[in-house]
Protein backbone atom coordinates (compact mmCIF):
# COMPACT_ATOMS: atom_id res chain seq x y z
CA UNK A 1 0.00 0.00 0.00
CA UNK A 2 1.24 3.49 -0.82
CA UNK A 3 1.88 5.89 2.03
CA UNK A 4 -0.77 8.56 2.33
CA UNK A 5 0.44 11.95 1.09
CA UNK A 6 0.61 14.98 3.44
CA UNK A 7 -2.12 16.65 1.35
CA UNK A 8 -4.55 13.81 2.04
CA UNK A 9 -3.52 13.72 5.70
CA UNK A 10 -4.27 17.44 5.97
CA UNK A 11 -7.62 16.94 4.25
CA UNK A 12 -8.51 14.20 6.72
CA UNK A 13 -7.60 16.37 9.71
CA UNK A 14 -9.65 19.29 8.40
CA UNK A 15 -12.62 16.99 7.76
CA UNK A 16 -12.37 15.46 11.22
CA UNK A 17 -12.36 18.92 12.81
CA UNK A 18 -15.30 19.98 10.65
CA UNK A 19 -17.41 17.03 11.79
CA UNK A 20 -16.41 17.49 15.43
CA UNK A 21 -17.44 21.16 15.33
CA UNK A 22 -20.74 20.20 13.67
CA UNK A 23 -21.48 17.60 16.35
CA UNK A 24 -20.53 20.02 19.13
CA UNK A 25 -22.79 22.77 17.81
CA UNK A 26 -25.68 20.35 17.29
CA UNK A 27 -25.24 19.05 20.86
CA UNK A 28 -25.33 22.59 22.25
CA UNK A 29 -28.46 23.47 20.29
CA UNK A 30 -30.25 20.31 21.44
CA UNK A 31 -29.21 20.97 25.06
CA UNK A 32 -30.68 24.47 24.87
CA UNK A 33 -33.92 22.98 23.57
CA UNK A 34 -33.94 20.46 26.44
CA UNK A 35 -33.49 23.28 28.97
CA UNK A 36 -36.04 25.59 27.33
CA UNK A 37 -39.08 23.43 26.62
CA UNK A 38 -40.72 21.46 29.40
CA UNK A 39 -43.33 19.64 27.32
CA UNK A 40 -41.73 16.38 26.20
CA UNK A 41 -43.71 16.11 22.94
CA UNK A 42 -42.95 19.68 21.89
CA UNK A 43 -39.30 19.26 22.85
CA UNK A 44 -38.99 16.07 20.79
CA UNK A 45 -40.77 17.68 17.83
CA UNK A 46 -38.49 20.71 17.82
CA UNK A 47 -35.36 18.58 18.19
CA UNK A 48 -36.50 16.43 15.26
CA UNK A 49 -37.04 19.55 13.13
CA UNK A 50 -33.58 20.89 14.06
CA UNK A 51 -31.91 17.56 13.22
CA UNK A 52 -33.75 17.32 9.87
CA UNK A 53 -32.99 20.92 8.93
CA UNK A 54 -29.28 20.36 9.34
CA UNK A 55 -28.27 19.48 5.83
CA UNK A 56 -25.60 16.80 5.91
CA UNK A 57 -25.17 17.12 2.14
CA UNK A 58 -23.95 20.64 2.80
CA UNK A 59 -21.04 19.17 4.77
CA UNK A 60 -20.24 16.90 1.85
CA UNK A 61 -20.12 20.00 -0.36
CA UNK A 62 -17.79 21.74 2.11
CA UNK A 63 -15.51 18.68 2.17
CA UNK A 64 -15.53 18.66 -1.66
CA UNK A 65 -14.52 22.32 -1.76
CA UNK A 66 -11.77 21.76 0.83
CA UNK A 67 -10.44 18.90 -1.30
CA UNK A 68 -10.40 21.07 -4.41
CA UNK A 69 -8.60 23.86 -2.53
CA UNK A 70 -5.97 21.45 -1.25
CA UNK A 71 -5.51 19.96 -4.73
CA UNK A 72 -5.01 23.40 -6.25
CA UNK A 73 -2.66 24.42 -3.42
CA UNK A 74 -0.64 21.26 -4.00
CA UNK A 75 -0.48 21.82 -7.76
CA UNK A 76 0.60 25.45 -7.46
CA UNK A 77 2.76 25.50 -4.35
CA UNK A 78 3.52 22.24 -2.53
CA UNK A 79 3.95 20.08 -5.65
CA UNK A 80 3.78 16.83 -3.68
CA UNK A 81 3.32 13.57 -5.55
CA UNK A 82 -0.16 12.13 -5.17
CA UNK A 83 -1.12 8.65 -6.16
CA UNK A 84 -3.99 8.46 -8.69
CA UNK A 85 -6.57 7.56 -6.02
CA UNK A 86 -5.62 10.56 -3.88
CA UNK A 87 -5.68 12.90 -6.85
CA UNK A 88 -9.13 11.60 -7.84
CA UNK A 89 -10.36 12.09 -4.29
CA UNK A 90 -9.21 15.71 -4.16
CA UNK A 91 -10.77 16.35 -7.58
CA UNK A 92 -14.12 14.59 -7.09
CA UNK A 93 -14.52 14.06 -3.34
CA UNK A 94 -15.00 10.35 -3.99
CA UNK A 95 -12.58 8.24 -2.03
CA UNK A 96 -12.08 4.67 -3.22
CA UNK A 97 -12.75 1.92 -0.72
CA UNK A 98 -9.13 1.15 0.14
CA UNK A 99 -7.01 1.22 3.24
CA UNK A 100 -5.88 4.73 2.32
CA UNK A 101 -7.64 6.38 5.24
CA UNK A 102 -5.49 6.26 8.31
CA UNK A 103 -6.47 6.65 11.92
CA UNK A 104 -6.58 10.31 12.90
CA UNK A 105 -5.70 9.58 16.53
CA UNK A 106 -2.18 10.94 16.23
CA UNK A 107 -0.48 12.97 18.95
CA UNK A 108 0.92 15.27 16.26
CA UNK A 109 -0.82 16.46 13.13
CA UNK A 110 2.42 16.32 11.18
CA UNK A 111 4.76 13.85 12.87
CA UNK A 112 8.35 13.66 11.71
CA UNK A 113 9.15 10.72 9.45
Amino acid sequence: MLKESPVITLNNFISKELYEVRDDIMGKILTIIDASISDQEQRKGLKDIIRQSYDYNELKWVRYRIGRMLREFNEKFAKLSLNPEEDKFLETGEYPSTEATQSLASPSYFPEE
